[in-house]
């Protein structure tokens, strides 16, 4: 998992804060090889990263939590990271177990680590840090995206009828990213929709039994399914580091019919 090109972990970086209920404070990330990170630095991501929340002004309450979240970044967002509860002996400066290389992040991805301390439903700071990767760019593949959903106009795929049909998406949509066959290098498949707030899916790609090509797919429903207008769903097939091998993206047309 070790990436030899890489030496350098060094230098200070500090999130920047956000400020709510009278608290600032800043987000430290240390790999276990090194020092500080630098925001937008570019590091070798082979050691574990411990991070912690340093509480700067202000009081914070002792029924208050504090976590931290490591997030993989991809060519289309980050996604659904592991999140952890930061804990404090003195309320001053609040530390979460170790990232760990391989487990919580992977060497090829970008990283994001998410902060925040909250009282109830209340954020009394947040802040964020990313870093990027050093690997070198991969041999791209030919990769596949389509969807499908039931609708009050029958079943439809895109692209196909639904393009044409253009029909109200209510119990949303089921997207599925296929690689090339034979391959045995696909292994992640990352599939959000253009501007969901919520982190992208990120899915295991196999290969179905009588299939030949490796595929994963997603469910989208709810508030992730724009109503009553057309959207974008983007995708994206990553290697076993989370190196990016295919992006792509499809047009999903919706138009709600007009009631009296």
């Amino acid at each position: 998992m070790k990436l030899a090109s890489l030496s350098l972990l060094a230098l200070v970086g500090l999130a920047a804060p956000a400020f709510a209920g009278g608290v600032k404070a800043h987000l430290e990330c240390t790999p276990d090889a090194g020092t500080m990170l630098k925001a937008k630095q570019k590091i070798a991501l082979d050691h574990d990263i411990a991070c912690s929340i340093v509480v700067d002004s202000g009081t914070v309450p002792a029924d208050a939590k504090a976590t931290i979240d490591a997030k993989v970044v991809s060519p289309i967002g980050a996604v659904k990271g592991h999140l952890k509860d930061a804990t404090s002996p003195d309320a001053k400066r609040f530390t979460a177990p170790a990232f760990k290389a391989g487990g919580d992040f992977l060497p090829c991805g970008g990283l994001q680590f998410d902060a925040a301390i909250a009282q109830g439903d209340k954020t009394l700071w947040s802040g964020s840090l990313a870093v990027s990767s050093k690997c070198a760019a991969v041999k791209p593949i030919k990769g596949t995206l389509n969807c499908a959903a039931d609708s009050a106009a029958g079943y439809v795929s895109y692209p196909g009828n639904g393009d044409t049909m253009k029909p109200e998406l209510p119990d949303g949509i089921t997207c599925t990213v296929v690689g090339p066959e034979g391959n045995t290098d696909a292994h992640l498949a990352v599939i959000a929709i253009h501007g969901d707030k919520e982190p992208a899916s990120i899915n295991l790609m196999s290969v179905p039994q009588g299939a030949k090509a490796p595929l994963a797919f997603n469910q989208f429903i709810g508030a992730s399914v724009p109503k009553c207008k057309s959207f974008v769903v983007d995708a994206a097939i990553l290697d076993k580091t989370a190196a990016s091998m295919w992006t792509g993206k499809l047009a999903i047309a919706q138009v709600c019919k007009k009631t009296k």
